[in-house]
């Protein structure tokens, strides 16, 4: 039975499953936790300065056009608001795996050998 999701189990899933990757030549690098245009709810990787050593994963902007409150729920008992960042609300997940199943991620079935 898998171990249970984390921080980076969660954005190597996004990645696997086709969600947009920030440029990998900048420092702050994050992943989109849907498809949206423009971006307004991505987690960014745990070397990311821009979260201050962990202090919050997600940023989210509820404002823009793309954010979907179905896929991203800001109420939820799994996120905290930690602050906030010009237009966008910063969240630390506190409960990776509650987080991994409303993005609908899995660990995917094991190939046989």
């Amino acid at each position: 039975m898998p171990s249970g999701w984390d921080h980076d189990k969660v954005i190597l899933a996004l990645a696997k499953r086709g969600e947009k990757v920030s440029n990998l030549e900048i420092v702050d690098v994050y992943v989109q936790t849907y498809s949206q245009n423009p971006n307004c709810a991505c987690i960014y990787t745990a070397s990311s300065p821009f979260t201050k050593n962990g202090e919050w994963h997600l940023l989210v902007r509820p404002s823009a056009k793309s954010f979907d409150s179905a896929k991203i729920d800001v109420n939820a008992d799994y996120l905290e608001k930690v602050g906030v960042y010009k237009d966008s609300d910063k969240y630390k997940v506190k409960d990776w795996n509650k987080f991994a199943e409303k993005l609908g991620l899995s660990f995917g079935a094991k190939e046989s050998e």
